[in-house]
């Protein structure tokens, strides 16, 4: 697929707000002062006292670019001047702007209800910044107002306006990023090249240094329609986002692999924060998974999955992967999307790949599939007029009033998450008149998995057994396990001795004939199930090969 990453995305930081360093050597105040300061910002002081210490005005030249730069957490810092006498710094005045201690709890607590807590802490730093990555850029969009001389001036550019209005610049990318791995503990730096204009982070894992650009990764995108029988394609070209579309072209790259000179790049002549410039010269990632799949990758049970393009065949393959290095093809689809022109179809992959449960959720052309990473099988099948008839459809040119779909659009990208799927459709791929349609995916029913053992059972106690909803997890049948020794094993109906009618009972509910509120006496192994070893063992105590107590 051919993907352009707009060379007007690279303008970002022209009306940033921070000013860039003028020297990659500054030396500024003391890691001590540095603290200090940080502290009393944290606690939203106007007036920050230095006569304790030996500051010149020299040394506070560039001191509010070196706080921004040290402390992601005072991201509402917008501007500081200082007060001297006699060549040494009397005091600190600080102006916040419009932002509120309640403006930095909200982001503190938005990214911990939010991306953080999808974090699993057993996973290693790589699968932390892998999730926050594909999280951030299946969640934001750039701010393309960045793109029209009338409202390039009121492109987002903070933290706060990214998770408020899920845009910015890649000022706000880079921010939000390392504000996140601040959090996690995972050792990350801004870089900056002013004559790229451009924004983006490192990241330290195992020693090694990386680049990561997630405004780059989540791109706007160009592409080709073609016309199967002259092979000719017509280029399309949009500044909308597409859901579910997560690139992996500026993830954990070496200095040299992102390196694209000067003309038309986003990546060149930078410098990374204050007083070090991290060389990045580990390739352990070329040509490793993360450049085949184009959406997000997805944890379920340890291992991850993605979604990946064959264009060879024209199909779109589910993979798995759990050291990021080998990948495991496990299911595919048909890689057409159609478009609004009779004969002709997008051979690109248009699907998100979310989660649902142990589940995975994607779109083909016309339709949201739930895949069961247990069975290897789809389980559920929604259709886009069964997605609009269930959900709530929001019209992009009217989002105020209803909306009704049309039959001519296609699923151009969608995102789930637990129980929900968000779905995006258009008559033609990104086209400025589309629809979104947010649908639960158990709407019509739930999807039940097998009775599994929630409380076992004992000599004093109940056992509790439970099936849930394979997409949203909720519970659908509870069944109570009795106490243990209450039911003789094998005696299936009860009646105090084991025979032939218990034997028949028993094969009727393997072979589902039957339904029973309670594997009392089923449950010949006191396993938790019942499955062919508990006929088994009833067999041969029937046959006196062995006694069941």
């Amino acid at each position: 697929m051919k993907k352009v990453l707009s060379c007007l995305m690279v303008i970002c930081l022209l009306l940033a707000s921070i000013t860039m360093p003028v020297s990659a050597e500054s030396q500024g105040v003391s890691p001590e002062v540095l603290e200090y300061i940080h502290s009393q910002i944290l606690e939203f002081s106007t007036r920050i006292e230095l006569t304790d210490y030996d500051v010149s005005p020299a040394d506070t030249a560039d001191l509010q670019n070196q706080l921004l730069y040290a402390y992601s957490d005072i991201w509402y810092l917008e501007k500081m001047s200082s007060a001297s006498i006699g060549g040494k710094v009397q005091y600190l005045q600080i102006n916040y702007a419009s932002y509120t201690k309640e403006d930095v709890e909200w982001v503190e607590k938005t990214v911990q209800e939010g991306i953080l807590a999808g974090i699993d802490e057993s996973w290693t730093p790589l699968e932390k910044v892998l999730y926050v990555h594909d999280g951030m850029c299946e969640t934001f969009q750039y701010d393309i107002r960045l793109f029209f001389p009338e409202t390039a001036d009121q492109v987002n550019r903070s933290i706060y306006q990214l998770l408020k209005e899920g845009t910015g610049v890649c000022q706000a990318y880079a921010g939000t990023f390392k504000y996140i791995m601040d959090k996690l503990g995972i050792p990350c730096r801004y870089v900056s090249s002013d004559d790229a204009a451009h924004q983006w982070n490192m990241v330290q894992l195992d020693g090694e240094w990386y680049h990561i650009d997630v405004t780059q990764d989540d791109p706007v995108l160009a592409d080709a329609v073609v016309d199967p029988t002259t092979g000719e394609q017509q280029s399309i070209v949009s500044l909308l986002d597409r859901r579910g579309y997560v690139a992996h072209d500026y993830f954990l790259k070496s200095d040299a692999e992102i390196e694209d000179g000067a003309e038309g790049g986003s990546h060149y002549n930078w410098y990374v924060d204050y007083y070090e410039s991290q060389p990045a010269r580990s390739d352990r990632f070329e040509g490793s998974v993360f450049t085949q799949s184009v959406t997000g990758f997805v944890n379920v049970n340890g291992a991850w999955y993605f979604y990946e393009p064959d264009y060879e065949n024209e199909k779109a393959i589910i993979s798995k992967t759990t050291d990021f290095v080998n990948a495991t093809p496990l299911w595919q689809e048909e890689l057409r999307w159609g478009c609004s022109q009779e004969g002709l179809y997008y051979p690109m992959l248009l699907s998100g790949l979310g989660k649902a449960g142990d589940c995975l959720v994607y779109n083909t052309d016309s339709a949201v599939k739930v895949w069961d990473t247990k069975t290897g099988t789809v389980v559920k099948t929604i259709s886009l007029q069964e997605l609009a008839a269930k959900g709530t459809v929001v019209d992009f040119n009217n989002p105020e009033g209803g909306a009704t779909v049309p039959g001519n659009v296609h699923i151009y990208g969608s995102c789930a998450d637990g129980g929900m799927v968000w779905v995006q459709a258009s008559e033609e791929v990104m086209a400025d008149n589309y629809y979104v349609i947010v649908c639960e995916l158990c709407a019509d029913g739930h999807i039940e998995s097998d009775f599994i053992t929630v409380k076992p059972a004992s000599k004093e106690q109940e056992g509790l057994q439970e099936t849930h909803c394979l997409l949203c997890g909720e519970t659908v049948r509870q069944k109570i396990i009795p106490i243990l020794g209450s039911v003789k094993r094998g005696d299936c109906n009860g009646d105090g001795s084991l025979d032939t009618a218990d034997l028949v009972l028993l094969k009727k509910r393997l072979a589902g004939l039957i339904s029973v509120d309670t594997d009392a006496g089923y449950d010949c192994n006191l396993d938790g199930s019942v499955d062919t070893i508990d006929l088994t063992i009833l067999k041969r105590s029937l046959a006196g090969l062995d006694a069941l107590d």
